[in-house]
């Protein structure tokens, strides 16, 4: 409903209600689980009978008239892992992904798009607590899907600091991301289609 939950965090992925609350829908958006464009990466502290504590708390008061549910990965995910210190030439479509990826970083990476073909530099898909900082990101396609770092599909809780987003349309893009900090970086020359320069950082996805 476009009018649902007036008095508390309002989210629409309608592309049909007027006015439309969204130019692409839901899209990818509620990976783990479908119809859920709002989502929080937490970790589970402890789990005792039926209650289950997390950390961190949860962001927002969800509305139990909105069936607010949970969901769990098969997998532990990985953690403990860095990438630090190297240089990156390709035009491939993703450079570097974080998938099911919970304190891992990278560190004083140089990822070059040579062809400015399409696609992100650095890629987190339901991913936490991880850290892209002190790294370079040049060239990407002058269009949509050029991104420098691209937090989304369930992820939260990133630090993103000390980068340099050069001749991106969008350095730092967030998809549905929450809870991510993005401090010091700088952005040069946001290009778009060769016609004109637009903002450093786009949000891109219901609640972020």
């Amino acid at each position: 409903n476009y009018n649902s939950d007036p008095n508390g965090p309002w989210l629409c992925f309608s592309t049909t209600s007027s006015p439309r609350c969204s130019q692409n829908g839901q899209g990818a958006y509620g990976i783990g689980r479908q119809g859920r464009s709002q989502q929080q990466v937490v970790r589970v502290v402890s789990v005792s009978g039926n209650n289950v504590t997390i950390s961190p708390g949860l962001y927002t008061d969800w509305d139990g008239g909105q069936s607010p549910g949970a969901w769990w990965g098969s997998a532990q995910p990985i953690s403990g892992f860095g990438l630090e210190n190297l240089s990156i030439s390709t035009s491939a479509r993703i450079r570097v992904v974080m998938f099911n990826a919970y304190g891992n970083w990278v560190k004083g990476v140089a990822s070059l798009n040579p062809n400015n073909a399409a696609g992100t530099h650095i890629f987190l898909y339901q991913s936490a607590h991880n850290t892209v900082s002190s790294s370079y990101f040049y060239g990407a396609n002058p269009a949509s899907e050029g991104y420098g770092t691209d937090p989304g599909y369930n992820s939260g809780d990133n630090l993103f600091e000390n980068n340099i987003y050069h001749h991106l349309p969008t350095g730092m893009n967030v998809e549905g991301d929450t809870g991510s900090v993005y401090a010091y970086n700088l952005a040069v020359n946001n290009n778009f289609g060769g016609v004109y320069q637009q903002g450093d950082s786009y949000t891109h996805g219901g609640g972020s």
